[in-house]
C-alpha cells in the first residue's frame, strides 16, 4: 500500500522512477526539489513510513555513478531519514542513519562543516534516547570542537553535554557546562531583536539549571532561575503558551520544595485559570492542577480545601478512567485518609 501510494504521489509531482531498480532518477536539482515536495505531503499528515519510501528510494537514485559528484546529497538524505526515524521513536534506526550521515558528510565536506556538526548533534541525541550517554557525550563534546565560540549552536551543545552530566549524577559538570551556554544565549539576548529561538533556548537551559539546583536541594536558587525563565517567556509568548505554563509549574514546584506552600498554591491557582481558559473545566490539565493544589493543602494541613479538591479529581476520574485505573484507588484511598483525619479518627502524620 505504501509502495503505490508513492508512485501515485511521485506521478502526481512528476518526479521520474526507475523501475528496474525502484529509485527516483536524479537528473538535476528540479528532480531532487520535487522529491522533497513529494516527501512533505505525508510528513505533515506524520505518515512516516511513506516518508521513509521516498527517501530511501531517493538515497537509491543518489548512488547511481552518475551523481558520483552529488555525495553530500547521500550524506543530506541519510540525515533527513534519521529525523523521520527520530519522529516515530525508532531511535536504533535513526543511529544508524545519522552515523551514516556523518560519515557521508566527512568525506565531502570540509572539517567542521555545520553540516557535519548538525549530524553529530542528532548522532549524539540518538545515543542519549538509547541510554548511551558516554557515546552521546563523545558525539556533543566532539561537535562542540567545531563551533566558533559565540555561536548560538554552540549553547545548544553544551545545554546538551550538561543533560548528559545530569543523568550521571554529575550535578557539578552539568551546572557548569549549563552556565556556559547561558552566557553565550545572553550574548543574543541582548540584541536590538529577540528571536524566539533564542528565548525558547534560553528558557530551556535556566529550566535545566533549576532542576539541577532542585536535585541539591537549593529551593531558593531554582526559585531565581525558573522566575527568570517565565519572566522571559512572557517577553515572547502568549501566557498560557505550553511552554509558560511549564516553566510556571517548576517555579510553583521549587516554592513547595521549599515548604513555602501557599505561594505554590497561588501558582498553581493561576496556572489553573489558565488551563480553564484555554482548554475548559474538564479538561486532564485542568484536572492534574486541581490535584496539584490539593496535595498542597494537605502538606499545609488545611484539609477541608484539600478534600474539595480531590473531590473535584475523583469526579472527573470516575468519568473519564477505568474502573481499575491506579489513580482513581490513589485518589479514593487519600479521600479516605483526610475524611477519616477531619473526623478525628486517624492521623496524617507519616
Amino acid at each position: 500500500q505504501e509502495y503505490d501510494e508513492v508512485l501515485a504521489l511521485a506521478a502526481s509531482c512528476n518526479v521520474p522512477i526507475d523501475l528496474d531498480d525502484d529509485t527516483f532518477i536524479i537528473d538535476g536539482p528540479t528532480h531532487l526539489r520535487s522529491v522533497h515536495d513529494l516527501a512533505s505531503v505525508p510528513l505533515q499528515q506524520r505518515r512516516f513510513d511513506t516518508v521513509l519510501e521516498i527517501f530511501n528510494k531517493l538515497l537509491g537514485g543518489l548512488r547511481v555513478p552518475s551523481n558520483a559528484k552529488r555525495i553530500h546529497l547521500v550524506g543530506a538524505t541519510h540525515h533527513n531519514i534519521g529525523i523521520v526515524h527520530s519522529c516515530k521513536g525508532d531511535y536504533e534506526n535513526a543511529l544508524s542513519s545519522f552515523r551514516d550521515a556523518v560519515i557521508t558528510r566527512e568525506q565531502c565536506l570540509p572539517p567542521g562543516h555545520p553540516d557535519i556538526v548538525v549530524s553529530l548533534m542528532r548522532k549524539g541525541m540518538a545515543e542519549f534516547a538509547l541510554l548511551m550517554h558516554e557515546s552521546a557525550l563523545a558525539s556533543f563534546q566532539r561537535a562542540l570542537g567545531f563551533v566558533p565560540a559565540s555561536d548560538a549552536t554552540k549553547a545548544k551543545i553544551l545545554n546538551n553535554i550538561g543533560v548528559v552530566h545530569f543523568f550521571n549524577n554529575k550535578l557539578p559538570d552539568a551546572l557548569r557546562a549549563f552556565t556556559f551556554a547561558l552566557e553565550i544565549q545572553r550574548q543574543w539576548l541582548d540584541t536590538p531583536v529577540r528571536r524566539e529561538s533564542i528565548v525558547f533556548g534560553s528558557s530551556v537551559t535556566l529550566g535545566n539549571m533549576g532542576i539541577v539546583y532542585l536535585a541539591r536541594a537549593d529551593y531558593d536558587l531554582a526559585f531565581y532561575v525558573y522566575e527568570e525563565a517565565c519572566l522571559l517567556l512572557t517577553s515572547s509568548f502568549r501566557k498560557d503558551h505550553d511552554i509558560v505554563l511549564s516553566s510556571l509549574m517548576h517555579l510553583a514546584i521549587s516554592k513547595a520544595k521549599n515548604e513555602n506552600y501557599d505561594n505554590a498554591i497561588r501558582l498553581f491557582q493561576g496556572i489553573m485559570r489558565s488551563q480553564q481558559s484555554r482548554f475548559g473545566d474538564d479538561s486532564p490539565e485542568v484536572t492534574e492542577s486541581t490535584g496539584m493544589i490539593g496535595y498542597l493543602y494537605i502538606k499545609s494541613v488545611n484539609f477541608q480545601s484539600a478534600l474539595e479538591c480531590l473531590n473535584k479529581v475523583q469526579q472527573w476520574q470516575t468519568k473519564h478512567l477505568a474502573m481499575d485505573h491506579t489513580s482513581r484507588k490513589m485518589t479514593r484511598d487519600t479521600i479516605q485518609a483526610i475524611e477519616k483525619c477531619l473526623q478525628g479518627s486517624a492521623s496524617m502524620w507519616v
